[in-house]
């Protein structure tokens, strides 16, 4: 019985060690979601001009593959979260 009680405080050891990680992934992303929040806030609308629109252009879409790296990213921490409970 004293072997079953170890190791069963080995796996909620294991199991709060991996929540704690999941907790810092998740404010790491809320961090950055309020970091995109108030630069998208600060973003000024797009130029007329069509020497500047080029660039601008590509940023946004940089920007958006960030934006897509990441939420594929979350999804990885939701996964494990999932497993963990």
């Amino acid at each position: 019985m004293f072997r079953q009680l170890t190791e069963r405080e080995c796996q909620l050891d294991g199991a709060l060690l991996r929540c704690g990680k999941i907790r810092e992934g998740l404010e790491s992303f809320k961090d950055w979601l309020d970091d995109v929040e108030t630069r998208q806030s600060k973003q000024k609308p797009f130029s007329i001009d069509h020497k500047a629109l080029r660039p601008q252009q590509q940023i946004q879409e940089v920007r958006k593959c960030i934006i897509n790296l990441l939420y594929y990213s979350s999804d990885a921490v939701f996964a494990t979260n999932v497993l963990v409970m």
